[in-house]
C-alpha cells in the first residue's frame, strides 16, 4: 500500500479522535500539533507490528517510534485495501490539571468519546482547521 489515509474521522478514529482525546495538556496520550505533522515520518520510518483491537477484535498495524525518550505511536487499520489512521498518542507526561487513564493500543475508558457539544469546542475547532481542512493523504515510501 502507497498510502494511509488521515480522514476527518469521528470520536473514535481519525483527526477528529486525535484532536479531541490526545491534542494538548492533560490529555491521556498527550500530541502537539507538531506530532500530529510528523505521525507520517513515524509510518514511512518504522516498521509496525500487529495488535489486536480489545474493542473491534480488529487487526490493526501499530508504528511506534521514541525520540528524545518519547515514545510515540500511530495506530493504522486496514480494511478493503485502504490503509486508515486511527489514531496517534504519546507517552508524554500530562500536567496537573489532565485525569484520565494511559494509552496502552486501546483508548481510555475514564475519557469516553463525546461529541463537539462541549465548551471547548471553539478550541478543538482551531486546532482541527490548523491541522487540516479537509482529508489528506500520508505518503508511504
Amino acid at each position: 500500500m502507497d498510502n494511509v489515509l488521515l480522514t476527518d474521522g469521528s470520536n473514535k478514529k481519525g483527526l477528529k479522535h486525535i484532536i479531541k482525546k490526545h491534542l494538548g495538556d492533560g490529555k491521556s496520550g498527550k500530541v502537539d500539533i507538531i506530532d500530529i505533522i510528523n505521525m507520517g515520518s513515524i509510518i514511512r520510518e518504522s516498521k509496525p507490528y500487529i495488535s489486536r483491537s480489545k474493542k473491534t477484535n480488529s487487526l490493526n498495524q501499530i508504528y511506534e517510534e521514541t525520540k528524545n525518550g518519547i515514545k510515540y505511536k500511530v495506530v493504522v487499520y486496514k480494511r478493503d485495501g485502504k490503509e486508515e489512521i486511527i489514531t496517534s498518542y504519546s507517552d508524554k507526561k500530562k500536567d496537573k490539571s489532565g485525569g484520565g487513564g494511559t494509552h496502552n493500543g486501546t483508548p481510555s475508558s475514564s475519557h469516553p468519546a463525546k461529541g463537539f457539544t462541549s465548551a471547548d469546542d471553539e478550541t478543538i475547532q482551531q486546532n482541527y482547521n490548523k491541522v487540516n481542512n479537509k482529508d489528506s493523504q500520508i505518503s508511504q515510501k
